[in-house]
């Protein structure tokens, strides 16, 4: 851990930061990467790791995730998955998994448009299974 002293004053281990020399005292200059010094008391350091749910990239930034469960990896939020039902259709993990599988538009799987009845069948096919499967006879597996 670096130590932060003043010229003789005191000698000081703070945990996880980056400090500097300068004009013969040793400062503060920030936290190391994924950690934050969130109860602004520079005694006990940069103490908040930044890559949990309560603090998601910095201090007191929830993560999430609209129908799906929320994962904080490297300090952003993410969707580790989806509800069933539900997915990221557009790729970006701000939104979270922001389509319903149960649509005329998304039936089942992203950008697929189906009747009604198909739709249903489809959406309780991986509501069950995980995964699509074609409820009309003779139609293959998805």
């Amino acid at each position: 851990m670096p130590r932060l002293e003043g010229r003789g004053f005191f000698t000081q281990k703070i945990a996880k930061v980056e400090a500097s020399c300068a004009a013969d005292k040793c400062e503060f200059v920030k936290c190391k990467p994924g950690y934050g010094d969130c109860d602004k008391d520079l005694s006990n350091g940069c103490e908040k790791r930044l890559d949990t749910l309560t603090d998601c990239g910095k201090c007191g930034k929830k993560c999430e995730i609209t129908g799906g469960t929320p994962s904080c990896v490297g300090g952003k939020c993410t969707a580790s998955s989806c509800d069933p039902g539900f997915a990221d259709c557009d790729g970006d993990s701000d939104n979270g998994c922001e389509t319903s599988l149960t649509t005329l538009e998304d039936c089942g799987v992203c950008s697929e448009s189906c009747g009604p009845l198909n739709c249903v069948f489809r959406a309780k096919s991986i509501t069950d299974s995980g995964r699509s499967r074609s409820p009309i006879p003779g139609q293959a597996d998805r």
